[in-house]
């Protein structure tokens, strides 16, 4: 299949409306496509980017960290390719920061390494972002040169750079974009280690987990999912999680559904 053939089912700027991504996150089949193997969260929602993006026909090269032209992993190059709809803070920067950069030890309220706090948009914003100059914040900068995440972390993708660039090129502004609530077919790898990622795991994971509560593995999350933890806190019952704020009503829903059909990891 080329390119030609798969713009045929993509409507360019628009994943909802584009019958390839509704096939990969089960509107437009009765299942997940491909049957059987559905693609993981983190691919669809790479999809989802580069339709909304405009669904270009482009390549892409990266460099290493010399500051050449051609990618975004070396230098503060920005990314080639044409706008399209924006990226957007809630959706897709901030879940990428927490599982990156705002993590025990690294860049949440209690390690704070280097006195930067990355866990919500006000903490991001005090002193790592100047609005429409992504050559001028240290965000930016410390993941395009591969300073940010350490050496001990995975690197961020180069497209998850270039969001980062987008955003803070378009106003670094706290948007938040509605998305399709997939919940079709709800699993550990699918929806629920997302959910994890972007709420919980600053604070749940490593030596230093709060309450000794580990929430960094399929099998740490199914017992705190069976042992009512998970629910009870982030439906207030017992406290308030995440702190300071609410999951969506779309992830409260999945992780409803997913307790109730079994608790699937794949």
């Amino acid at each position: 299949m080329d390119y030609n053939s798969i713009l045929q089912s993509v409507t360019p700027y628009n994943a909802e409306k584009s019958t390839a991504y509704q096939a990969i996150t089960g509107k437009a089949f009765k299942q997940l496509m491909p049957p059987g193997i559905p693609l993981s969260e983190n691919d669809r929602i790479l999809i989802r980017v580069w339709i909304d993006q405009g669904a270009l026909n482009t390549t892409c090269t990266a460099t290493g960290g010399n500051g050449n032209t051609g990618g975004t992993t070396g230098g503060t190059t920005p990314p080639s390719g044409g706008s399209g709809n924006p990226v957007c803070f809630q959706r897709d920067i901030l879940p990428v920061l927490l599982s990156s950069c705002g993590t025990t030890g690294c860049h949440n309220q209690t390690s704070a390494r280097e006195g930067y706090v990355i866990t919500s948009y006000a903490s991001v914003m005090s002193n790592m972002v100047v609005a429409g100059s992504p050559g001028s914040s240290r965000l930016y900068t410390a993941v395009a040169n591969n300073n940010m995440p350490p050496s001990s972390y995975t690197k961020l993708t180069t497209a998850e750079k270039d969001s980062i660039y987008n955003w803070i090129k378009d106003g670094a502004l706290n948007s938040t974009c509605s998305s399709s609530c997939d919940t079709t077919t709800v699993t550990y790898s699918n929806q629920i280690t997302a959910i994890m990622t972007a709420n919980c795991i600053s604070c749940h994971s490593g030596s230093s987990a709060q309450k000794g509560i580990l929430l960094d593995s399929y099998a740490n999350v199914k017992a705190n999912m069976d042992n009512g933890n998970i629910l009870s806190a982030v439906q207030g019952i017992t406290l308030q999680m995440p702190p300071g704020g609410q999951i969506t009503n779309c992830e409260m829903r999945q992780l409803e559904i997913w307790k109730a059909t079994g608790e699937t990891q794949n």
